[in-house]
């Protein structure tokens, strides 16, 4: 499996200043939050997927970057790939500008929900298929076997 790219997501001070807020929280405190290891969230960080600010040595945890985690977590329980998940926040950073911005934007923005409604028909035949089953299962108890 080909390892995605690492576009590291560059903090200003600006953003550090709003994470050391009271909304802020540290590396334990988000992973409390979201029921993940903390393993688990340096390493999204490590692949450039979030960026948290500084407090010295320690991660400080905006609500944008819990926000962007959930999405994360969301879309790899989805069974996206790490460079779909890249490909599915960059939607959500970049603001587009021009009209070709926009026009690119719209296009990728029409794909990733094609993608998403195919996953969602996949889940759908799934689910029915389960239900069938169970529907014999049943049928098979009630007769005794």
């Amino acid at each position: 499996m080909k390892s995605p790219k690492r576009k590291r997501i560059r903090r200003s001070q600006t953003d550090a200043a709003a994470a050391s807020s009271e909304e802020a929280c540290s590396i334990g405190q988000l992973a409390e939050r979201l029921k993940v290891s903390q393993r688990t969230i340096r390493f999204y960080e490590s692949r450039g997927l979030i960026a948290p600010g500084r407090n010295g040595a320690q991660r400080v945890y905006s609500v944008a970057d819990e926000t962007r985690l959930k999405l994360i977590l969301r879309t790899k329980n989805l069974g996206f790939s790490l460079e779909d998940i890249g490909r599915h926040l960059r939607l959500y950073d970049r603001v587009p500008v021009t009209t070709g911005e926009l026009k690119l934007k719209l296009a990728s923005v029409d794909g990733a929900i094609e993608l998403l409604d195919a996953k969602l028909a996949d889940l759908q035949a799934a689910i029915a298929d389960l239900r069938r089953i169970r529907a014999k299962c049943v049928t098979g108890l009630r007769r005794g076997r």
